[in-house]
């Protein structure tokens, strides 16, 4: 009968390299013994019950993995190219260089297949008509970041319809994955993100699905009146139309 490895001196405890090549060994002597394993087992795994070896079809684990084979481990490079596309949007073309938090123009000029310099200057129109505060200090800018409000009116004005995929208290519903998203080009929004998906295919700089399991708060998709004229603004006032009155001249106040 075999015996596990001594703990050694020092720390009073068994390397776990140690252990677990000492159970493989253990394992293939007992596998040889007639009568120890079932026939039909020609695997050596740890999980023995009473009428054999559970064998590789049984796995969990290899159930687990077969069922998420889109995003799951071991995928060579070609199955990563199944679901993710490298694609900066143009920004090297237009002569742009260094790191920047251009996420909102990359996506909007990918999905929308304008040039990322027509985008790059729509996004930054539209920050114009912002407004700040005490918690808002500054202004949206195409490389360093877009808010929601600015988003919002450059995709209006080109024509885009959101979608929303997750509301108060629904929790994950929609994951960005291609099984779960519509075909067709798609601006989709996750946490602090932008991202273009046509087809199911992430176009990005670096895949952002998270294997699978990024949630999913929206997504924009072609509208069916097609682009707006121009940048959407602020809506009208109420009194629009209506002009200050002229101040009086001092000749008019006293003789008038």
């Amino acid at each position: 009968m075999s015996s596990l490895p001594r703990p050694s001196k020092k720390t009073g405890t068994v390397p776990p390299a140690r252990l677990v090549e000492e159970g493989l060994n253990i394992l293939e002597r007992d596998r040889q013994v007639p009568g120890k394993f079932s026939a039909a087992c020609s695997c050596v795994c740890s999980s023995v019950c009473s009428s054999g070896c559970s064998g590789a079809k049984n796995d969990p684990l290899s159930e687990a993995r077969a069922k998420n084979r889109y995003h799951g481990e071991g995928r060579s490079k070609r199955d990563m190219g199944r679901h993710f596309q490298f694609d900066d949007g143009g920004r090297l073309a237009a002569g742009y260089r260094g790191k920047a938090g251009d996420c909102v123009v990359r996506a909007i000029a990918i999905a929308t297949g304008r040039s990322y310099q027509y985008i790059y200057d729509l996004v930054n129109s539209a920050a114009i008509n912002e407004r700040t505060g005490k918690r808002k200090r500054g202004k949206s800018n195409a490389r360093t970041g877009v808010y929601k409000t600015s988003i919002k009116r450059v995709m209006k004005s080109l024509g885009w319809v959101w979608t929303p995929t997750m509301q108060i208290g629904s929790g994950c519903t929609v994951h960005l994955r291609g099984d779960e998203l519509p075909a067709g080009r798609l601006v989709v929004s996750v946490s602090k993100h932008l991202t273009a998906v046509i087809d199911g295919v992430i176009h990005d700089t670096h895949d952002c699905s998270r294997r699978g399991t990024r949630c999913v708060y929206g997504y924009w998709q072609p509208g069916e009146r097609g682009p707006a004229r121009s940048v959407a603004k602020d809506p009208p006032s109420k009194k629009q139309g209506w002009a200050p009155r002229r101040r009086k001249t001092f000749l008019e106040w006293l003789f008038g």
